[in-house]
């Protein structure tokens, strides 16, 4: 997006893509061009903006989950040794109790 200079003008052009093309569409120059590139500003400002927003949302999100991770994997560690000292074993990957106990 910007300005071009054609001629001896200044002319406002929005560039977009439609597919693997990109598209220049003309805006116009002058104060009619400053005002679309003042809007044209404030809207990329404005997706940037929330583009912080989710990627800080989604930073948190995964302290979360990496926070109760954590946990999980502390109440596995107790779950087996609480089951290793009341006398249970692993077998094909299900807790069994010992036999002769």
């Amino acid at each position: 997006m910007g300005w071009e200079n054609r001629g001896s003008g200044r002319y406002y052009y929005r560039k977009r893509r439609i597919g693997r093309r990109v598209v220049s569409e003309y805006v116009g120059g002058g104060e009619l061009g400053d005002v679309a590139a003042l809007l044209d500003a404030a809207a990329r400002r404005s997706r940037e903006a929330e583009r912080e927003r989710r990627l800080k949302e989604r930073q948190k999100v995964m302290e979360i989950e990496e926070a109760g991770s954590e946990a999980a994997e502390a109440i596995r560690g107790l779950a087996t040794a609480w089951l290793l000292v009341a006398g249970y074993h692993m077998h094909k990957g299900k807790w069994r109790r010992r036999r002769g106990r």
